[in-house]
């Protein structure tokens, strides 16, 4: 196998965010690993190019295990600091500003157990169902399910 293969069976793309999730090792500080090497590094050496000598490469999604290059950047460590600083990284947040829905406006996302309080099944039912793409599943920056409470209200939650 090649790196690029190992790579590609590592990342699960969200299509709402267009963050390429990490699914490989982690660190304990929430950026994906692959061996000693932060995974966005990685990333970023194969489809942008080198990473000069004092520069560190910036999530401009501020999603830790986000590998798409588009999102990536090159920042000095100063700049990194200083643009992280306004952000929460707190997933009801960010799970809310991605469930915007065009027709609708934004939409309540809910819990596996609140699905499953709502549809009176257990949350594993919940999660069999999202597998199998009969509920749609939007995954938080932190990797968490959560569905539209407008989808579940229309399978009779």
């Amino acid at each position: 196998m090649t790196i690029l293969s190992d790579f590609s069976e590592l990342v699960q793309i969200n299509p709402i965010t267009t963050c390429w999730r990490w699914c490989g090792s982690k660190h304990p500080d929430g950026y994906g690993v692959i061996g000693s090497t932060p995974a966005h590094r990685v990333a970023y050496l194969l489809f942008v190019g080198p990473i000069p000598d004092g520069m560190t490469v910036d999530h401009g999604c501020q999603n830790r295990l986000c590998l798409n290059p588009a999102h990536l950047s090159l920042k000095t460590l100063e700049d990194n600091g200083r643009d992280t600083a306004p952000y929460v990284r707190t997933e009801s947040v960010v799970s809310l500003a991605l469930a915007e829905n065009p027709h609708h406006g934004p939409d309540t996302l809910l819990t596996p157990a609140e699905v499953a309080q709502r549809l009176r099944v257990d949350s594993k039912t919940v999660t069999r169902w999202a597998t199998a793409g009969r509920l749609t599943c939007i995954r938080t920056p932190g990797g968490h399910r959560r569905y539209r409470e407008s989808e579940v209200t229309a399978l009779g939650g």
